[in-house]
C-alpha cells in the first residue's frame, strides 16, 4: 500500500486500532500545525507566549481543514469495515462545520451540530468490524500491521 493511498486513499477497510492511532496521528500533526502557524505570526518568541484568541482560532481552522482530507478518509474507511458506505462519513464531519458556524456569527444556537459528528465518532471507532469480506474488501489485519504495510 502507498503512502498516499494510506493516507487519502477512500477504498479498503481499517480495523479499530488503525483507526484510533490515525485520529491521534492526525490531532498531534494538527496541533503541531497549528502550533507553526502561530509561531510564524510572531516575530520574536517572547510574543508567542500572549496568544491571541482570533489568530489561535484562525491557526486551529487552517490546520483544520488541512487535516480534513486524511480524516475523511480514514472514516470511510472504518465505515467500510462496519459495512456501512462511506458517505455517512459526510454527516459526521460536515454536522460539526455547521456547528461552528454560529461562533463565526457571535452566536452559539447551533452547537447541537457537533453532536453528529460526535456519536458517529464513537460509532466508528467502538462498532466491530465486520467478519471475512465484504463489498468493501477483505477483513483488515488485526492490531496495527495491517495499514501499515507490514
Amino acid at each position: 500500500m502507498s503512502w498516499a493511498n494510506l493516507i487519502f486513499g477512500l477504498r479498503g477497510r481499517i480495523n479499530r486500532s488503525q483507526f484510533l492511532v490515525g485520529i491521534i496521528a492526525v490531532g498531534v500533526l494538527s496541533q503541531i500545525l497549528t502550533i507553526w502557524i502561530m509561531a510564524s505570526l510572531y516575530d520574536q518568541p517572547a510574543h508567542f507566549g500572549y496568544i491571541a484568541g482570533p489568530q489561535f482560532e484562525a491557526a486551529n481552522a487552517m490546520s483544520g481543514v488541512i487535516s480534513l482530507p486524511v480524516l475523511l478518509s480514514l472514516g470511510v474507511r472504518r465505515a467500510h469495515d462496519i459495512g456501512a458506505s462511506g458517505w455517512v462519513v459526510f454527516v459526521a464531519l460536515v454536522a460539526p462545520l455547521l456547528g461552528a458556524l454560529p461562533l463565526l456569527f457571535g452566536g452559539a444556537v447551533l452547537w447541537l451540530f457537533a453532536l453528529p459528528g460526535a456519536l458517529g465518532g464513537l460509532v466508528l471507532l467502538m462498532a466491530l468490524g465486520t467478519k471475512g469480506s465484504n463489498r468493501y474488501g477483505d477483513e483488515p489485519a488485526p492490531g496495527l500491521s495491517g495499514a501499515w504495510g507490514s
